[in-house]
């Protein structure tokens, strides 16, 4: 919802947040650069971010506002990888908690906090924090989650979210095809490129730097992933996260008269 509206007079037409939160992905991108082709605030940021806007940056569904995307992840043992922008949830967690608190204080009635980073460490610190802050401030609804909470696994699989694989790779077809560069997936890569020399390293393609599916965690994108599943997935979390936002803004006080 574009607007040219004062601060005040938007809290009262839509008095919803919504934070994008992930970790940074550099230049040729994280580990699974190779594949989504991106520039510094790579792939998690970015299938994050855009199922809360719509390509000419209009919130959607609901309205509200979004919030620049908080860029620091946790967990999921990507500290030792190159290109990637990683801080021990002590360091994150208290940046997240002081802006919850700001935004509850600046009026705003539900605050979304949707991570594209799921390790499980960092989709804990999202609920803990929603669940603390909405302690805090009990006229507020926080709602905090990632997509794979409420989209519908395909048959045959247990959960319905990955690491650069089928399933963000679908989303990222939907989204924004120029993201992806599935042919880039190839063997032989210089281990220099993606790795440092504290970046774990075995036999499984996953931590194989010279492998084609190199940090890509899940099925083989280049054979499952598509821009119809995408589009699905895309589909379900606008539409469930739509639900829970209009059921948060019904349980919430009426602001206050200007």
């Amino acid at each position: 919802m574009k607007t040219t509206m004062g601060p005040f007079r938007i809290l009262l037409a839509a008095p919803l947040l919504w934070i994008a939160a992930s970790s940074v992905a550099a230049a040729a991108a994280e580990r699974y650069a190779l594949q989504w082709a991106t520039y510094m605030d790579g792939s998690d940021y970015e299938h994050a971010r855009e199922v809360c806007t719509d390509p000419q940056g209009n919130v959607y569904v609901v309205g509200g506002t979004v919030l620049p995307t908080f860029f620091y992840g946790t967990g999921g043992g990507h500290i030792g990888y190159k290109w990637t922008l990683m801080l021990p949830e002590a360091q994150v967690a208290p940046l997240i908690e002081a802006t919850l608190d700001h935004l509850a204080r600046q009026g705003f009635k539900v605050v979304v906090l949707l991570t594209g980073h799921y390790p499980q460490e960092q989709v804990d610190m999202v609920h803990r924090l929603a669940a603390e802050a909405q302690k805090r401030h009990p006229r507020v609804r926080f709602i905090g989650l990632t997509e794979p909470e409420i989209t519908t696994p395909q048959p045959g699989d247990s959960y319905g979210g990955d690491h650069a694989a089928k399933y963000e790779t679908s989303i990222a077809l939907a989204l924004n095809p120029d993201w992806v560069r599935l042919g880039q997936l190839t063997a032989g890569r210089d281990p220099n490129r993606v790795t440092l020399p504290d970046t774990p390293r075995n036999k499984a393609s996953t931590h194989d730097p010279a492998h084609p599916l190199y940090a890509i965690h899940g099925q083989d994108p280049r054979e499952k992933a598509s821009k119809e599943l995408g589009a699905k997935l895309v589909g379900e979390i606008v539409s469930r996260l739509a639900d829970r936002v209009i059921e948060a803004l019904g349980q919430t006080a009426k602001p206050p008269s200007p």
